[in-house]
């Protein structure tokens, strides 16, 4: 019996002392949990240049563009172009149908030889090849007049868009104006030869007349012969055609518009509060899409319009909005055509210096502060940030290699609590 009551003992003591172990370890346990740092999304502040970048999407247009007009009347029977094929200099835009005018002017051109042929059965003969040996010179120096004035029209195009020089222009004028002295001598020696060798009859008056209204007529029909053909007055891009075979086309009516290859520029419209910040000297790159890569040119800010626009956004939203356009620098223009879309990235702002991801900045009433694990314990603290892209600058409150939390808006670790970082990394590109 009291052996029993011995063991019963030894066994209330065991157990006890295994129950008091086992609230010590889940004591312990309970504490580590309680006490042990949490586990935070954090990433250390670097040393880094941050660039603020104002994105817009661009498209490419020439810089230089003018309208071609017909200048005569017909249907329409080659060629046919479509927008963003090259023309040369003096290439056929549109050629309308010539055959009634042709069949007209062959006509009037028998129908002069005739009256000649009457004139001079009529007349001295040594007269009347004088008289036909002037009018042949009157004819030649009009027709150079005439050559001269539509060559003067296109170096007028040409000097325009900057192709040949004021001097080139110059020149030409001179020569015009010479040719046009000429043609109004050869005019007077006529009408002076005719004078002399006038006849009581009142012969020559008669087949002057009749040859000169000929001679009209045949002007008349050859310069709408020669209006029936529109060539490109300068090298360029066909931006916009407007006519087809088959179409009659009337005096005025426009053919295409055309853009000159090297000026071409991108244009792109920007939020007005962005746009106070873009100048001749912002850097600004344009990026084409080609596939499935993107292609870096270099650009120069061209101009900023003084003035903003109302344009509506793909939401629907009006905005106020401000164009600027980009030049792109020699040498990879060849790379861009008219109509091209582009993405124009403008660096209106870079700094070095600490830096963080702009989402650990966050705003309390004027004050800015980052989420900081400083001696292992979560700390908010008073900052003063600067320049912000991708990244934020610090400019005041935190030193490089601080740990700061990524979403502190959403963080529900309270100030003051041991907390560790999962060093997850960010990507900068």
């Amino acid at each position: 019996m009291e052996k029993s009551k011995g063991k019963l003992a030894m066994l209330r003591k065991y157990v006890t002392w295994k129950s008091a172990a086992g609230l010590l370890v889940v004591a312990g346990a309970l504490l580590w949990v309680v006490f042990a740092p949490q586990e935070v999304a954090a990433v250390p502040a670097e040393l880094m240049r941050v660039d603020r970048v104002v994105e817009e999407d661009g498209v490419v247009k020439s810089g230089l563009e003018t309208t071609v007009y017909f200048g005569g009347n017909g249907k329409v029977v080659s060629p046919e172009f479509k927008a963003g094929e090259a023309v040369a200099a003096g290439q056929v835009l549109v050629q309308t149908d010539v055959t009634p005018d042709q069949l007209k002017l062959a006509g009037l051109q028998a129908r002069k030889q005739s009256v000649q042929a009457q004139w001079e059965q009529a007349t001295d003969r040594t007269v009347t090849e004088q008289r036909q040996a002037l009018q042949l010179a009157w004819d030649q120096a009009h027709n150079q007049l005439t050559y001269l004035e539509k060559e003067l029209e296109r170096y007028e195009t040409l000097a325009a868009f900057g192709v040949i020089t004021p001097q080139e222009l110059a020149a030409r004028r001179q020569e015009t104006e010479q040719q046009r002295l000429a043609s109004a001598l050869a005019a007077q020696e006529v009408r002076a030869f005719d004078e002399r060798n006038r006849v009581v009859s009142g012969t020559n008056e008669y087949y002057l007349s009749q040859l000169g209204a000929l001679d009209a007529e045949i002007r008349q029909v050859a310069r709408d012969i020669d209006q029936a053909t529109v060539k490109a007055p300068v090298a360029g891009l066909i931006l916009e055609y407007y006519v087809k075979p088959g179409m009659t086309l009337t005096t005025g009516a426009a053919v295409c518009k055309l853009g000159v290859n090297t000026g071409l520029q991108a244009e792109g419209y920007v939020l007005v509060k962005d746009a106070v910040l873009i100048g001749p000297a912002t850097p600004v790159s344009l990026v084409l899409n080609r596939g499935n890569q993107e292609v870096y040119l270099d650009g120069v800010v061209g101009e900023v319009k003084p003035f903003a626009e109302e344009r509506v956004s793909v939401l629907g939203v009006k905005e106020q909005r401000v164009k600027v356009t980009v030049n792109p620098v020699p040498g990879q223009a060849n790379l861009l055509k008219p109509g091209y879309n582009v993405t124009l990235k403008f660096t209106v702002a870079s700094a070095e210096g600490v830096a963080v991801p702009k989402a650990a900045v966050y705003q309390r009433d004027e004050q800015h502060y980052v989420a900081a694990i400083v001696g292992g314990r979560l700390t908010e603290q008073a900052v003063i940030p600067g320049v912000e892209g991708k990244y934020r600058q610090v400019v005041e409150g935190l030193g490089p290699g601080t740990y700061v939390l990524l979403d502190p808006l959403n963080n529900t670790v309270p100030a003051g609590a041991r907390v560790k970082s999962k060093l997850q990394e960010q990507d900068r590109s």
